[in-house]
């Protein structure tokens, strides 16, 4: 996926590593199809039908489609009492965006459920801890923020959750593409 340093990052691979292909998971349309457009790529990966097989070859560019799927030997309900992660009952897991229209929404009226006791709910990721986002979603919000998941504790989490939310910004949903 796309963050600030991408463009940067491609540029100190390119002068490490003259011959290197880079090729481009895109995930997403943050924070701009012209930004991902411009990056110094090879190529793409997506999730997307529409962007494999007509955005990006309009562009120039060679492009697969690779549909996200889960490893069900891995990431299946199977809750651990000796997990870390035991006990938590919903959990979404990612950064929050106001271009996630609906996570606002989606997350009060979690922690407004989980409130009366009825539940536990978590939430990790990045940027979470940052002041504007405490600023704009609120303490009802933050206080179930448990900070950045480590990436190898993500199956275990998941397979511990009865629940786990999952959020796609309106581009991805024109465009097919499902990433929770």
């Amino acid at each position: 996926g796309y963050i600030g340093t991408v463009p940067r990052f491609i540029y100190h691979l390119r002068k490490a590593n003259p011959g290197i292909v880079v090729v481009h998971w895109c995930l997403d349309t943050f924070p701009s199809f012209e930004k991902i457009l411009a990056l110094d790529v090879d190529a793409f990966l997506t999730n997307s039908r529409e962007l494999n097989q007509v955005i990006f070859p309009s562009h120039g560019f060679q492009s697969w489609e690779l549909l996200l799927a889960a490893d069900t030997s891995v990431f299946r309900p199977n809750p651990d009492p000796s997990s870390e992660y035991a006990g938590v009952d919903i959990v979404y897991v990612g950064q929050y965006s106001p271009q996630k229209r609906h996570l606002r929404p989606m997350l009060r009226e979690t922690a407004a459920f989980c409130a009366s006791g009825r539940c536990n709910f978590a939430i990790y990721g990045n940027v979470w801890g940052s002041e504007w986002v405490r600023n704009d979603v609120g303490p009802e919000i933050m206080k179930h923020w448990r900070g950045v998941l480590p990436l190898d504790d993500i199956a275990e989490l998941y397979s511990n959750a009865k629940i786990v939310l999952g959020t796609t910004m309106e581009k991805q949903e024109e465009l097919g593409m499902v990433n929770n």
